[in-house]
């Protein structure tokens, strides 16, 4: 059985199931009221905070089978690196997710995503001087043009988001901090590298810190959550669509964790970036999203291009250097 769970096959389904269902619930509650994004992100963190407590304590017992004592489990990786890497990783998903109260529809949402790739390597560039084979350029290349083309087509449409009418000040706002976004995903890539060749690949280690450390920073946000609060409980279904999100998140954020240690990075991104494609493809058809020709083009130039970008050689030219020297 162990061994099933770390077949290829279960991780990709395991990926696809929790990431996708995790989006539509997403989705529900965003259509329902659109500020929900703070108060889905503390969800999330919480569960996801409680359910990494119970796989990095260490509990002590006496001969007896008695309790002794419960602690912590000694990280490999030191606390000030996890705490650089809380510091973007909590900022960029919040950003993520509060991007929909600027009219940011979820398909270019999705799409703009991705440009994650295009950051990543300007990164890997600029400050850790890797350098990336040809195949890899010309994918990013492909990967920017898409989501310059999905970003104009938005700009012309006229339509609504989260059956609301488009403000489009907002909606510029919205591309700015989603921008921001993107660049801190790059940079956080790069030291989870930096941090799994360094530190070792202890994926639950890494969850469980990356999401408990986070939690004092939401008070900066309290005043949204509160207010989103107040929207659950005048409808009850939101909490059903929020007990539904922070299960399959944690099925989406394991999934990808674990596809990470064992399959390996580019294919974990091969697999995100069908995933999210699928994702769009039930967003517009389910919640009737607007989706120009030009969305289409974008989005072919986009999911094509992080297809690519995964199946064109392996690592960074400077990284395989370093492996062979060592």
């Amino acid at each position: 059985m162990e061994s099933f769970t770390k077949s290829p096959i279960f991780i990709v389904g395991v990926i696809m199931i929790g990431c996708t269902f995790n989006v539509i619930t997403f989705e529900l509650i965003l259509n329902q009221y659109k500020k929900s994004g703070s108060l889905v992100t503390v969800a999330q963190f919480l569960f996801m905070s409680a359910q990494g407590l119970l796989q990095n304590l260490d509990i002590g017992k006496t001969e007896s089978g008695s309790l002794k004592s419960v602690t912590l489990k000694k990280r490999s990786t030191p606390l000030y690196f996890h705490l650089i890497l809380v510091s973007l990783f909590f900022t960029q998903s919040l950003i993520n997710n509060i991007a929909f109260n600027y009219d940011i529809s979820l398909p270019l949402h999705s799409i703009f995503r991705s440009g994650s790739l295009i950051t990543n390597m300007l990164v890997g560039v600029i400050i850790f001087g890797q350098r990336y084979p040809r195949g890899k350029v010309i994918s990013v290349i492909s990967i920017t043009v898409g989501i310059i083309l999905a970003t104009y087509s938005s700009s012309l449409d006229t339509g609504k988001v989260f059956n609301q009418e488009i403000d489009y000040s907002k909606w510029s706002f919205g591309i700015f901090i989603l921008s921001i976004a993107q660049i801190m995903a790059g940079l956080l890539g790069n030291l989870q590298q930096y941090g799994y060749k360094h530190y070792g690949k202890d994926y639950k280690e890494n969850m469980f810190y990356c999401h408990v450390l986070s939690l004092p920073f939401f008070l900066f946000v309290s005043g949204d959550i509160s207010s989103a609060l107040e929207q659950f409980n005048s409808k009850p279904i939101l909490w059903v669509y929020l007990l539904l999100n922070m299960a399959t998140q944690y099925v989406c954020v394991s999934g990808v964790y674990r596809s990470t240690l064992i399959l390996g990075t580019l294919t974990t991104t091969l697999v995100i970036t069908v995933r999210k494609f699928i994702s769009i493809i039930i967003s517009l058809v389910y919640f009737d999203n607007t989706f120009t020709a030009l969305h289409w083009v974008a989005s072919a130039l986009v999911f094509g291009g992080g297809i690519a970008f995964s199946l064109s050689g392996e690592e960074p030219k400077k990284e395989q250097t370093k492996q062979k020297s060592q």
